[in-house]
This record gives structure tokens, sequence and C-alpha cells, in this order.
């Protein structure tokens, strides 16, 4: 395995040396250079919508080209080839959908303003994020950072962290709001109505937003109804600084996919919809028709920014509370192996809470020296009646448990060694305590004796980071604008959701350790002609202690357990810029592999179902004025799963089913109908054609991805 290490670790600094030779030898002719005495003009700098940078890509929402029109944020993160889209329904936001570098969401953080985005999640049909309570008028832009090199965020961050930054409070010059106007309607009776206002009055503003979405889905039980309703307030202070208070709601009535397998009589299968399989594989749909399975779900988001630079540097403190109320009606079988017996209401109600907050500030002590230091808590909260409590027996309270509270405090300097020598060094400490369940109604006992009611595990960590960057400016001319980076940090994660501290009812914690070992990232970035940059990433990642799944090797509790070691490591290839003054671009390739170091079974399970080769490219190009042409192109190769039969107690075959690769092309024609008329401005209509060729494949193992379909939208402002 060391060798195979090796060799691809070789192979990678291969295409490095090679792209760098290559470089060298390159006279780049459209960006003329002329010297004036110390100041050297390289062209016109240009701002444009995706910026590459060593440490993170910069995704400017308001910009941003994409031939579809987002529901959410998620959407447009799917365009990069960093992140991989997950999900049963490409109409349907929902829960997790995204992976980061191969890591589900419990790897990688997602901020909202540098401030983690997650419930205790776990059940059936929830998850720790949901994107549909993003709208895009919400977010000013997106920051992808790869890797575990940030001490500001926490310890989840194995894959890296997706920071998306809210619009900040502005002074206005008269009392007339800002008006945002959009509507769209596409397939499937696919419906979305935005509507923004942004005004203020003197230090006084205001942003308020709503949003329907509605689709009748393509799968079979696959209806959306989603209102969010979002509003801030906020009072403009000396220096640029504010204070704001923030607020959002929202109703969503998701409706889950069911099976509709030909070869499946309890499916009663409907041709008038795409098959969803009852095969084998932990993705397939475990509902029928017949139990009308879907979640009914509300969400209240309550945040309050503040922000005030002084002399003594930029001071910023932030609190949140998030309260929701997730519930999953459906029928099920009174006895699950008799199915000519009664059904029951098998509904399954979870309320989850979450506050915390942060302080920090950023100040510099010297020219060259930039210094971050804060801290904080986080507290997740939840409370569930699971198959009604008094019917299944199960000991519930009506009151919120505490199931997660973390205290941690970090510091981030960032140094000019030299002019061309850039170090980003960090110290985070995390102190996380969780709880888990112990009780067993059905027997009146403890699964785990000694524990009590409620099992408590507390784990803490310091977690150093560092990221050096060299620009390579002054070793020659040819090597202007281009820089190496290498990033080498601490990597440390406690279980964190539910499903890893309570499985099955019992307390996994009382065995499990918290993974650790090292992350590193080598990167090498220029700027190639115009503002077009090419940046290729190696990513190496030591796992020790990989949490994992064990449920399907185990007659007994232990449900998840620990790998030994697991190894990570991936290729990013991204090219971003400006072809023409006409003609914007994207490119990204990605590759990587997943290895257990170890002996356990789990570990085949645990790491599969991940594509190793991803390609994402897309082209905005201006053909008249006012028209834009805009084409996205996805490919990804086969998916092996594996899956695995006990032929004997205690010995098992594995046996892979695989999703085959694909190719999917998107393409839209954007037409500005004017740009004033009376009191509308810059009124637009796109036109959009998803899955152009009508390719079959899928996203998500047994759930096939969305055909060809058509859509229109119009836009304007007041």
């Amino acid at each position: 395995m060391q060798e195979k290490i090796g060799f691809l670790m070789k192979k990678a600094l291969f295409v490095v040396f090679l792209l760098t030779a290559v470089l060298l030898n390159s006279a780049i002719a459209e960006d003329s250079v002329k010297y004036i005495d110390d100041i050297r003009v390289v062209g016109k700098k240009e701002q444009p919508s995706v910026s590459l940078e060593p440490q993170k890509t910069l995704i400017k929402i308001e910009t941003y080209k994409s031939p579809t029109i987002s529901q959410n944020v998620g959407d447009i993160l799917k365009d990069f080839v960093i992140m991989d889209y997950r999900a049963e329904s490409d109409l349907v936001p929902g829960y997790d959908t995204l992976y980061m570098r191969g890591f589900s969401s419990k790897r990688f953080v997602t901020a909202l303003d540098g401030f983690q985005i997650r419930n205790t999640g776990g059940r059936p049909t929830t998850g720790t994020v949901d994107y549909s309570l993003l709208p895009p008028f919400l977010i000013d832009s997106i920051e992808i950072l790869p890797g575990p090199h940030s001490a500001l965020y926490p310890g989840e961050s194995l894959g890296g962290v997706i920071n998306f930054k809210i619009h900040e409070p502005k002074p206005y010059e008269t009392l007339k709001p800002d008006v945002s106007v959009s509507t769209s309607y596409g397939a499937y009776d696919t419906q979305q109505h935005n509507l923004s206002l942004r005004g203020g009055s003197g230090n006084l503003t205001y942003d308020l937003g709503y949003q329907k979405y509605f689709t009748n889905g393509y799968l079979r039980n696959n209806k959306a109804d989603i209102d969010n309703f979002f509003g801030r307030f906020g009072y403009l202070l000396p220096n640029n600084g504010y204070i704001a208070l923030t607020t959002s709601y929202a109703h969503i009535d998701r409706e889950v996919p069911v099976k509709n397998d030909p070869d499946d009589p309890g499916s009663d299968y409907d041709g008038d919809y795409p098959e969803v399989s009852s095969g084998a594989g932990s993705s397939y749909s475990r509902f029928y028709a017949w139990q009308h399975p879907e979640v009914q779900k509300t969400a209240s988001h309550y945040q309050l920014n503040f922000k005030l630079p002084t002399s003594w540097g930029n001071c910023k403190a932030n609190a949140y509370y998030r309260l929701e109320n997730h519930d999953r009606p459906t029928l099920v079988w009174v006895k699950p192996k008799d199915h000519f017996n009664a059904t029951k209401d098998g509904s399954w109600d979870v309320d989850f809470r979450q506050q915390g907050g942060q302080i920090s500030n950023e100040f510099n002590l010297a020219p060259g020296h930039t210094t971050n230091i804060g801290g904080g808590i986080e507290q997740l909260y939840d409370k569930e009646d699971y198959y009604n409590a008094e019917k299944s027996k199960r000991l519930m309270e009506d009151r919120y448990h505490k199931r997660n509270e973390n205290i941690f405090g970090f510091v981030q300097h960032k140094w000019a060694i030299l002019p061309e020598l850039l170090l980003t060094a960090g110290l985070r400490y995390e102190d996380n305590t969780v709880w888990a369940s112990n009780y067993c109604p059905w027997q009146d006992t403890f699964h785990v004796p000694g524990y009590g009611t409620w099992a408590k595990e507390t784990y803490s960590e310091w977690m150093p980071k560092s990221f050096f960057t060299y620009k390579l400016d002054g070793l020659a001319d040819e090597l202007r604008d281009t820089s190496i980076s290498l990033g080498i940090s601490r990597i440390w994660r406690s279980p964190g959701e539910i499903v890893e501290c309570q499985y099955a009812g019992v307390p996994q914690i009382v065995w499990l350790d918290p993974e650790h070992g090292v992350g590193y990232d080598v990167i090498f970035d220029r700027r190639l002609a115009r503002n077009i940059h090419m940046q290729l990433n190696y990513s190496y990642s030591q796992i020790k202690d990989y949490i994992a799944r064990n449920n399907l090797f185990t007659n007994g509790n232990q449900y998840m357990i620990n790998l030994d070691e697991v190894i990570r490591q991936g290729i990013e290839l991204q090219f971003a810029g400006s072809l023409t003054d006409s003609l914007d671009f994207r490119l990204g390739y990605a590759w990587q592999d997943f290895e257990n170091e170890g002996d356990e079974l789990a570990g085949k399970t645990e790491l599969d179902d991940r594509a190793k080769n991803r390609i994402n490219a897309g082209l905005s190009w201006r053909l008249f004025e006012g028209t834009t042409l805009m084409l996205d192109y996805e490919y990804q190769d086969d998916q092996t799963i594996l899956i695995t039969d006990e032929v004997e107690p205690g010995e098992y075959e594995f046996y892979e089913i695989a999703l085959d690769s694909y190719h999917v092309v998107d393409l839209a024609l954007e037409q500005t109908l004017f740009d004033k008329w009376r009191n509308l401005k810059n009124c637009v209509l796109k036109i959009y054609v998803k899955n152009l060729f009508d390719k079959e494949y899928q996203n998500t193992n047994g759930y096939p991805a969305l055909d060809c379909t058509v859509g229109a939208g119009i836009s304007f402002s007041l």
C-alpha cells in the first residue's frame, strides 16, 4: 500500500513539475507587460464571478452565470468539481445532498457567516444540513476552503469548509427600496417565485425576502412545497460597522420517493413514473406507495451580528438561535412480518434546537502581521416521539435533551515573512461533550451497564493548523502571478450526529474514539492570461480511528466502530476566467481514492459508493449585447457499491453493483428584454434545458436522475 501511495505522490509531483516547465516556456501573448519605473502593468484587472485563490475559491452570487434557475445555494455548489451532488431527486432539495472531497456533511463544515450550520440529524429522512433553507437572494458570496487548514472552523472540516456570506448592511441615499422580483416555470409543474426588498433610512437598514417553490417531482410520491421568509433589520455604526438582527422562517412539505419496481408486487408498479428498485443497497427507498411517506417541516432562525472596526482591531460577535420541527407521517404494519394484518400510524416527530455564539477580534500588531483570536459555544438539543411513544413503550419526555455542547477557542496569525512568503498558522481548541440515551423501554433496563439513563462522554483536543504560500514572481519574469502553497494541519473529529452517538437506540459513544490524523494539501496556482487562473491541488489525508457503520457484520450492539486507519488522497485541477471579453468559462477535474489500511469488514462497505473521476465545465458566452448563451457539462465515471452476503455464520462474500458513468449537458439562453421601462429595470428572460441529450443516469443508487426538461424564468427590479 505504501508503495502505491508513493507512486501516486510521485505521479502528482511529476504533473506539477511538467505544468511548471510548460508554463515557463510559454509567453502569454494576450498580456503585454510594460515597465514604468517600479510599476508593472499587466493589463486590465477584472473581477470574475469565480476567483481561484490558493486557500479558497470565491463565488460571487450576483454575477455567477448558470444554465439553471437555483432554488438554493446548494444548486450553485453542484457546479464545482470538489463537490459531489448525491440527492435522490434533482427537483426536490433535501438534506445532506452534497459531498465534499468524497466526505459526507459530517466530515466537512457548512457555515453561515463563519458559524457552523447543523443539527443532531441522523433520523430517517432527516439530516444535519438542509440546503432548501438557503435561497440565493440571501447570500452575497460563497467561500470554498479545501482541506482542514483553517483554525476558524470546527474539527469536522476534514474535507474542507463551505462558508455562505450574507450581504452586509449598507447605507441608502433615498427612502425608495431596491426591489427584485423573479418567477420561473418548468417541467413537472416546477415553479419558483422570489421577492426581495432592500432599503433604509439614515443609519437604519432593512432586508425582506420571500420565496415560493413547488414541484410535483418526476419520481413517484415526490411532491415538494416550500415557503421561505426572510427579514433583517440593521443599524449602521461608525467605521463601516453595524449591528443586525436576522430572522427567517420556513414551512416545507416534502414527499419521500417510494419503490416503483415492476419485479416487486408490493410496490404496485406505476408505469407513469421512473423505476425505483427494491434491490439491495442502503440508498434504495424503504417505503411503498401505500405508506404515503412525507416530511413536514418548520424552521425558525434568529441571528444577531455585530461588527465594529476600531483602532485596536476589527471586532465581531454573533449569536444565533434555531428551532426545527420534523414530522414524518407514514403508515406501517402493526406486525412487520405479517403483512396480512392491520396498519398503524408510524409517525416520527423530532424537534431540534440549536443555539450558540462567538466573539472574535482581528488586529495588526505590526506591518505584515494579522492576528484573529476568538472563541464561543455551540449547543444542540432535540426531543422526539418515535412511532407514537405510548404505543411503542419508548420512554420519552416532552422536553429537550442536550445532545452536544462544543466550547471552542482559536487563534490564527497571518505573517508575511518575506514579500513572497506568507504563512497562515493557527491553533484551535475544542471541548465537546456528547449525551446519548441508554435506556431500553422494552426491557426496562439499560443497554450499557454503569451509565444510567443517559451516557455522557467528553472529548477535547488542540488542533494546530498551517498554510504556507510562496510567490514565484521574483524568480523569473515568466513566473509572474505564480505560487506554490503547502498546507499541513491536524485532523480531529469527535462523534457528532446522533447516528454515530446513538445507533439503533444504543449509545455508541461509550466505545467510540475521536478520529484524528494529519491532512496535507500541495497547491500550484498560476494566472495564465487575462483573468484566467489555473490551480492544481494534491491532497492527502491520514485518518486514524475513522468512525464507520458495522451493523452489517454484528449481531450485538456495536453498530459503530473505529477503523484503524483510512487514507484519502485526491487531485483537483481547476481553470476559471475569461477567454475573451464575451466568453467566460470554468473547468474542473477531480480524482480521489479511499483506502482502508486495516482488515475490518466495515472498511469495505463504508468507503465504497464514490466515483474516482469527475469533470465539471461551464461556459457563458455573450453572443450579442444583452444575449448570453450558457452551457454546463458534467462527467462522472463508474461508481461502485459493495453488497455483502453472509454465506456462513461470520463469513461474508462481497459483490459489486455499479452506477454507470454518465455525461450530462445543460443549456440556457438569457436575453435582456430591456434595461429600463417606466419603473421596471433590468428585465431578463431565461430559457433553459436540463439534460439536453436525455441521458439516463443516477446521482444516488436506486434513484433515476432527471430526464430532459425545459423551463423558463423572468426577473426584473424596481
